[in-house]
């Protein structure tokens, strides 16, 4: 496998138009320009910007399974290099080289990528606990507004829609007023009828 050094150096000797491909565990990258190429004209793969400590760089590439080489590249020519395959471009599928620094500022960095990754999912758990939340207030809405209902039917099933009292209970044989009327005597204002 070939170290970061020797990728970059690999990368800045490359002919114009074409594409360098570096093979490692199992992977075919492209790296800086050759990922602006391949980007562009090859196909849309995600672009991952990533500093380098021990080159003291940000390097830019984009990656897939080497056993899909073939079907990436199709009929474009192509030859074995030292750490992988140079990819020929044809002169109308080059973009142009200015597009190269704008497209690598447009790149998140990836560990601004894990962060928006992280506040997404922790934006979705949120979300989801808040849809629960709201789910089962509405189901317990829906519960009191049922009882609520029901309890509305068997009142309005009595007298004029009024709950029924005791004496019509006992066929007449009582009749109990407001029980706080005197002054508070319970046994005042009570008639015993017959």
């Amino acid at each position: 496998m070939a170290s970061f050094e020797q990728i970059i150096k690999f990368e800045n000797e490359k002919p114009n138009g074409v594409v360098r491909l570096v093979e490692a565990h199992g992977f075919y990258r492209a790296y800086n320009q050759s990922a602006y190429l391949f980007h562009q004209a090859i196909a849309r793969h995600k672009v991952t910007k990533k500093f380098v400590k021990n080159i003291n760089q940000q390097l830019v590439y984009i990656g897939f399974p080497a056993d899909r080489l073939l079907e990436r590249i199709g009929t474009r020519s192509h030859k074995k290099t030292e750490f992988g395959y140079d990819v020929e471009l044809a002169a109308d599928e080059l973009p142009s080289d200015e597009g190269y620094d704008e497209w690598r500022k447009t790149i998140p960095t990836e560990a601004a990528s894990r962060d928006v990754k992280a506040l997404s999912i922790d934006a979705f758990t949120r979300l989801f606990d808040l849809s629960e939340n709201l789910a089962k207030q509405l189901a317990s809405w829906q519960r009191f507004s049922q009882k609520q209902q029901s309890s509305d039917a068997s009142a309005s099933s009595g007298q004029g829609g009024r709950p029924e009292s005791v004496g019509s209970r006992f066929g007449g044989a009582c009749h109990t007023a407001n029980p706080m009327k005197d002054n508070g005597d319970p046994t005042a204002n009570t008639e015993v009828t017959s």
